[in-house]
This record gives C-alpha cells, structure tokens and sequence, in this order.
C-alpha cells in the first residue's frame, strides 16, 4: 500500500485567517455584526465561505507533491489525499484530491522525467472466500481452545470486507495450518488473516497480514496474547482513486530497487480553524464570493412576506421589494467575484505554463 513519504504539516501554509477570523470579516463585509439576532447563523455562512473556496478552487486549486515509495513491477498506485486538509465543520479528515497534475518517475534526475499515466477508480475486491484450518500435525504450539479464522483483501488502498469464517478448529496445545484464498489481480497486494481467541467467541483480532497474491497458507503459532485490532466490517476498496503508468514493462520500477515516484495532484483549497491554503492576496476574493452566496441565500425566505391595505384606513404596507433588493445586492456581489476570479485566472496563467485549462501538459515538460 503506498506512503506518503513526505510529512504532513503540523499547520496549514498560513496561519491567518482560521475559520473564525473569516467569519468575523465576513460579518464586517456584510454589515451584520454578531449579537443576539445575527442576519446570518454562522453555519449560514460558513457554507457560503465553502461555496467561495469551491469557485475559487476551481480557478486556482491547492496543488501539492507527494512521494510515494514504488513497488517493484507495479504499475497500479494510489492517488494521495491532502495532508491535515480539515476542510470545514463538519468534514473532518484528509481532504481528497481532485485530480493528478503529473507523475515522476524516477526522481531525482534533472530534467525532471515526467511520465504518462492515467486515473482510474479501483473495483470492489469482493468478499474472500471463508479460509479453509487445520492442525499443523503433532507439532506443539500455544493454540489451546477453539478457534475460527477469517480472511480481508488488500487492495492498491484500502480492505475488503471479512469472509465468512472457517470451520471451527479445536486445538490442544498446537499449531493451526491456514488456507488462504488468492485476490483479483492486478488489484490485490495482499490478504490479511484475522482469528478468534481461543475462547471461541467473536470478536475476530488481526493475526497476520501477507504480503502479495502468491501465498496460499499460513502456519498459525501466534498467542491469543499477540492478535491486534478488530477486522473491518465494510469494504474500503470499493472507488479508490488511481492511477496507472503508462509504460512497458521494462520501465516499471526495479523490484530491487524501486525508487518513489513523485505525484503532484491538485484539490480543494482549506480555511479551518488552524489556518487556510488560500494566499493572503486571495483572501478578499474568498470573501467577496461568501458575501455573495450569503445574501443571494438570504433573500430566499424574505420571498415570504406580504403586501398588505387596510380597506378603512388605506394604510399600504408592503415588503415585496425586499426579496428584489437582497437579490440584486447577491448578483452584483456574485458579478464581481467572477471577474475577481477571471484576474486571478490570468495571474495565474501569467505565472505558469500556458495551458488551455489544469491538467494539461505544459510545452517544457519532456515526457520519459
């Protein structure tokens, strides 16, 4: 399974503004400041600020390289999610990439050698087959009571869900022979055994991971003592992001020594509570596109409200302009964000390597 070699940050790139500091600008900009009844909850705007990043993104994402150890004759490698890439409330976790940039390989030659490849989403592995036990012979061991076994596939990234167990093996004082199932190729790196402890009662503990899609059996002399974490109850293999290289066999890594590869990928830029991605120049930007997005959504439940005339007094009370008003202030907002985002487009351009749009391949690059 590859590794991201290079470390993830303790801190976002800037430490200013966190999610809080955009939030009380945010409220500046749009003159609501925060006391007892707010216009806006913070959750309003918080998804307004997701809405901006999102266009922002699109413009200028969050690009990023990560090394990943290369496996030997493999050409299948996962696709690296954003390190620390807490994106906002609510959506915790790594922050998935949306596409890859480029790959080299091999690394640390110059001029750079970037190689072709293509994204792919990973199949489901499957469910394995139940592993079929048996006691080793006469040999003596630590396996005393009765015992079940149960099997995972590990694909390029992530874990199939738990087999069926075996049939239940009693033991006195022995070894257990185990018969793995092989996985579906090219996907399957390797299976993982989990066991019960002799007790004979769930739950089913981590006993050994095998490496590759080679070996069928397993000699068990493991002490209830040594068994891990639990086994997975759903499968992880299902959609994983990859990418394949696109080269002969003759110039897939070396499995004596493969090297890493080099995978720069873009995603979705972060402002959460420890800091943001976006330049300090682009923070305006973010901003003027969350105030757009907040008024045009709070002009949607001012839609409700009346047009009203007393028949004996003739006094006319009427609140149906303010729907129009809120409407036309997130328009005009929503205008100036885009041909905002068209100047950093262009900046953006001027600083890079033409390309019609992100993921194109620059005329520098030499292709290996």
């Amino acid at each position: 399974m590859p590794i991201i070699l290079s470390p993830a940050p303790a801190t976002l790139p800037f430490a200013a503004p966190t999610l809080a500091d955009a939030l009380s600008r945010l409220r500046q900009d749009i003159f609501d400041a925060a006391g007892p009844s707010p216009r806006w909850q913070d959750s309003d705007l918080t998804r307004a600020i997701d809405r901006a990043l999102d266009q922002y993104s699109f413009v200028m994402p969050w690009t990023q390289t990560a090394l990943l150890p290369a496996c030997g004759g493999s050409r299948l490698y996962a696709v690296p999610t954003a390190p620390g890439a807490t994106q906002l409330p609510g959506q915790a976790g790594a922050g998935p990439s949306w596409w890859v940039e480029s790959v080299e390989f091999p690394t640390g030659f110059f001029p750079r050698r970037m190689v072709p490849f293509r994204e792919l989403l990973q199949p489901s592995l499957g469910t394995p087959p139940a592993p079929t036990v048996a006691a080793n012979g006469s040999a003596a061991g630590p396996l005393n009571g009765a015992y079940q076994y149960a099997v995972t596939f590990l694909g390029i990234a992530g874990e199939s869900a738990m087999s069926a167990p075996s049939a239940v093996l009693a033991l006195a004082h022995q070894q257990a022979v185990v018969s793995v199932p092989l996985g579906p190729a090219p996907y399957c790196t390797g299976r993982t055994i989990y066991r019960i402890a002799g007790s004979g009662y769930p739950p089913y503990l981590w006993l050994a991971t095998i490496a590759g899609n080679t070996t069928t059996s397993f000699v068990d002399a493991v002490a209830d003592s040594g068994l891990g974490g639990a086994a997975p109850v759903a499968d992880g293999t299902l959609n994983v992001p990859l990418i394949e290289l696109q080269l002969p066999d003759s110039r897939l890594p070396d499995p004596a020594n493969p090297g890493a590869l080099a995978v720069t990928y873009a995603s979705k830029h972060v402002l959460a509570a420890n800091g943001t991605t976006v330049p300090e120049q682009h923070h305006d930007v973010v901003l003027l596109g969350a105030a757009a997005y907040a008024c045009l959504a709070f002009q949607v439940p001012t839609n409700d409200l009346f047009d009203y005339q007393d028949g004996e007094l003739r006094d006319h009370v009427s609140e149906v302009k303010t729907p129009e008003h809120w409407q036309a202030t997130g328009t005009a907002l929503l205008a100036l964000f885009k041909d905002r985002l068209e100047a950093v487009k262009q900046q953006r351009d001027a600083a890079y390597a033409a390309t019609s749009q992100w993921g194109s391949v620059p005329s520098r690059w030499q292709w290996t």
